[in-house]
């Protein structure tokens, strides 16, 4: 009986880091940064001439946002790291 409790605990202590982890995409500064650059991205084609400069545009704010995301998930994965 002990062992079955243990393993449901497990269980329900597995479910939280998920919330955690999109708290951490939310939250951090890189991401919250690269989507005002989109937002602004998007202004831009809207309003500019759609030439080579707009699709280069585009491509950094990918950029940017691959770097974000990147530099997120390693920030998490060494918090893991040193917690074990």
């Amino acid at each position: 009986m002990a062992s079955r409790t243990v393993s449901a605990r497990r269980v329900a202590w597995r479910s939280k880091p998920k919330e955690r982890q999109l708290r951490k995409f939310i939250f951090n500064g890189s991401i919250i940064s690269a989507i005002f650059g989109g937002i602004s991205a998007v202004r831009a084609t809207k309003d500019g001439p759609r030439d080579w400069r707009t699709v280069l545009l585009w491509i950094s704010w990918l950029a940017t946002i691959a770097s974000a995301i990147g530099t997120v998930v390693i920030d998490a994965q060494q918090a893991e790291l040193e917690e074990d």
